[in-house]
């Protein structure tokens, strides 16, 4: 019985999490309130507040959800060599981005969620894009500290999704700004990193030859 109840309780708290997210992709962050998901649930605002304490924790979750989304269409697309899938992976970034530009919004918006909570809920996508450019590092022989240069990379296509919405540029010209700028930035940390991107010999070497366990 009380596994029956927690499995319900559970579907309970995904379609209130479907209609917050329905109702933010159609209409917009504003649109978003504990009234106007119970009216797309057709039940009352007590019904929501059994699943979720407040609007905030929704809208914590629904970003959660955005970022892991965001994670599972990159990493499907991240086929290939290590260059390819960079490329392949920074496309479906913006794609995606430009494709729930509310979404994408709610999760670049700071006022939702903590630094702690962003951070943990954006964690998956930070790993996989870490290891992506780890991947292409070894692939090249390069000495790269891949936190910072992950953080680059993001800056740089979360600029062409600012600019692909201010502008209202075509999903493929938004795709070529995006490679033009993976581009350069590979070719910078190829030619001439900055020192803050570049590891020393010793830390790009593996702990068995840099601290030998014998």
């Amino acid at each position: 019985m009380t596994s029956f109840r927690a499995t319900r309780r559970a579907a309970g708290r995904e379609r209130v999490l479907a209609a917050g997210l329905g109702v933010l992709e159609r209409e917009g962050l504003d649109a978003v309130t504990v009234r106007r998901i119970a009216a797309e649930l057709d039940c009352t605002a007590p019904l929501i507040y059994q699943h979720f304490t407040n609007k905030d924790e929704l809208l914590g979750e629904i970003v959660a959800q955005g970022f892991d989304r965001l994670a599972e269409r990159s990493r499907a697309a991240a086929v290939g060599h290590p260059t390819e899938r960079l490329f392949r992976a920074a496309r479906e970034y913006v794609d995606s981005a430009l494709a729930s530009p509310h979404l994408y919004r709610l999760m670049m918006d700071t006022s939702v969620l903590d630094a702690g909570r962003r951070s943990r809920a954006a964690s998956r996508i930070a790993r996989d894009t870490e290891a992506l450019l780890g991947d292409w590092a070894v692939e090249g022989c390069r000495a790269l500290d891949v936190r910072r240069a992950a953080e680059l990379l993001w800056a740089v296509l979360h600029g062409v999704v600012q600019i692909a919405v201010l502008t209202g540029m075509e999903p493929s010209e938004s795709r070529r700004l995006a490679e033009a700028g993976v581009t350069s930035l590979l070719a910078g940390l190829t030619a001439n990193p900055p020192a803050d991107l570049v590891r020393s010999v010793r830390q790009a070497e593996p702990e068995s030859a840099t601290n030998p366990k014998y």
